[in-house]
């Protein structure tokens, strides 16, 4: 369920990227429902001491893995959002000057703009990282998801072995 409702802040955010407000609000939310996700998964596993040794070395392997300033930042920024502040996502404006659909140069008004989206802070470890609030946010999103389909895999196979019938 958690997964779920950060999905839709997410989406909603994505659909009123407009509205600074409601983006402002939706990833302040995003950021702590999809963080929470990983403690639900640890509090749900706590029935279960080979669930709860699969979860603990799965989150240690975090730290050193390609993703471990993905995971770190939305672990500092959930603490953030939560217990100190609102994390302000910075809009940037610049002029469109070219513009081509499929190759092809398009007709564009002089005065043509586009917004960027980008957290004030982006995660560390990539110096070149643009910090765009909704590729991040997606990125963790796709990290959370594939946490928890493991985690629902180990589960049911565990409770599998359980179920069996000892000698």
């Amino acid at each position: 369920m958690k997964l779920v409702d950060a999905e839709v802040q997410l989406r909603l955010a994505m659909e009123h990227t407009g509205d600074e407000r409601v983006v402002r609000s939706c990833i302040n939310s995003f950021i702590s429902t999809a963080r929470s996700v990983t403690m639900v998964m640890e509090r749900e596993s706590n029935d279960n001491k080979s669930l709860v040794d699969w979860y603990k070395s799965k989150t240690a392997g975090f730290k050193t893995s390609a993703d471990a300033s993905m995971w770190e930042y939305f672990a500092e920024n959930r603490t953030y959002t939560i217990h100190k502040g609102v994390i302000a996502p910075a809009r940037i404006t610049a002029q469109i000057t070219d513009f081509k659909k499929n190759g092809i140069p398009q007709v564009i008004s002089p005065d043509a703009t586009m917004t960027f989206i980008r957290f004030a802070n982006p995660p560390a470890g990539n110096p070149n990282d643009s910090g765009g609030i909704y590729r991040l946010c997606t990125a963790y999103l796709q990290l959370l998801s594939g946490l928890v389909a493991e985690w629902v895999a180990q589960r049911s196979a565990l409770k599998l072995q359980s179920d069996k019938p000892h000698p």
